[in-house]
């Protein structure tokens, strides 16, 4: 009888944090099929480099929920970091806006707002975009950071867009300074999607 009623008391608190254990999950990005994986702080800080430049009238930084593979053949890259980037691009991962460490508000845009802001056939999607995001730089998309083996070289793909015939895309190759501070050594200009 003792053994019972311990099996029922146990059974019971189970049953009661079970609905607990449901929403402890991590929480997918909105992309079906991608891992909950997030991209590393050296990422961070090598996204915070390249997007600096796109800050200077901007009010708050929109960017694409998950990263994007871009294709890096053909532009002159050293093959270990064209691997690297290959390797690191396999598998999209969600940003994270608090890590982005900047001094304005970074919105992440996830794929479906994007579609339903875009695809409206009676307005303009600039102008909703703007209109939901006022003050944004424009979309953002980036690719995974990959890095060379001993990871004092980054490579990675950044792309804004900011009107149906205005936006620039391009892959860069940065180099860590002795600071740890990451410099742009070299821009492959690609054409925006």
């Amino acid at each position: 009888m003792r053994y019972r009623s311990t099996v029922t008391r146990i059974l019971g608190r189970f049953l009661l944090f079970l609905p607990l254990l449901a929403c402890a999950t991590v929480r997918q990005p909105s992309g079906e099929g991608v891992p909950a994986r997030s991209a590393e702080a050296d990422e961070y800080a090598v996204y915070r480099t390249v997007v600096a430049p796109l800050l200077s009238h901007a009010t708050r930084l929109v960017v694409e929920e998950l990263t994007r593979n871009r294709d890096v053949t053909g532009l002159g890259l050293r093959p270990d970091l064209e691997r690297a980037f290959e390797d690191a691009n396999g598998l999209a991962v969600a940003l994270d806006p608090a890590r982005f460490l900047l001094d304005l508000p970074v919105s992440l845009l996830p794929d479906k707002t994007a579609r339903d802001i875009f695809a409206h056939r009676d307005e303009d999607g600039w102008t909703v975009f703007r209109e939901r995001y006022p003050g944004a730089q424009g979309l953002l998309t980036l690719s995974r950071v990959a890095f060379d083996a001993s990871r004092q070289t980054a490579v990675v793909f950044v792309n804004n867009q900011s009107g149906w015939l205005a936006g620039e895309g391009a892959v860069f190759v940065l180099a860590r300074r002795g600071d740890g501070a990451w410099v742009v050594v070299e821009r492959h200009e690609r054409p925006a999607r």
